[in-house]
């Protein structure tokens, strides 16, 4: 049989019951492609049918699952940002695969703004968020190719950033030494 968890972190995860205790629910489940052994207490557990419809949808989007409604009030705050977006992972991926190329030509990425810079690395840090929702119709474990495709590019991208951060803000703390000294 197969159980929903509603418990802080593992909110969304199914489980399979191990053994139901008087101070909780033993379930192993899987979670961020992590197989988890959990005492949980009971009123986090509930009991799914195998298919899926017992779980609440989002009314806008209908990709992302609940178990309840105080779960699906609760998951409204983390998922309201990526409710009215649509498509697939694989055309989001597209896009992505889009702003990777742009950046792999050096001139490219030496002339980039700290504006270009940011919004790139937020499109990707969006995508990993979107796709390993929990509770998500499709979710992308963070072990999938894509997710790690986008974690390896986002990297260099935010180091770039910050280098770029960190060097503006020390030629402005030189140029005001410097008037300093002159004044």
């Amino acid at each position: 049989e197969l159980f929903g968890i509603c418990h802080r972190e593992l909110q969304g995860a199914t489980a399979i019951l191990r053994e139901a205790r008087s101070d909780g629910m033993c379930v192993e489940l899987l979670h961020q492609g992590l197989r988890l052994c959990r005492s949980v207490p009971r009123d986090t557990v509930r009991r799914f049918n195998g298919d899926g419809k017992d779980l609440l949808k989002c009314g806008a989007c209908k990709s992302v699952h609940f178990c309840s409604r105080s779960c699906q009030r609760e998951g409204w705050k983390e998922h309201k940002r990526f409710c009215s977006t649509s498509g697939t992972w694989q055309s989001d991926r597209a896009k992505l695969e889009h702003i990777r190329k742009k950046y792999e030509l050096p001139s490219f990425r030496q002339s980039a703004s700290e504006f270009e810079l940011s919004s790139a690395f937020e499109d990707f840090q969006f995508f990993i968020e979107k796709w390993t929702q929990i509770g998500r119709n499709v979710h992308l474990g963070s072990g999938h190719q894509a997710i790690q495709e986008a974690i390896l590019f986002a990297i260099p991208i935010g180091s770039l950033l910050l280098w770029k951060v960190a060097s503006r803000d020390s030629r402005d703390r030189v140029d005001s030494r410097a008037v300093g000294q002159v004044g």
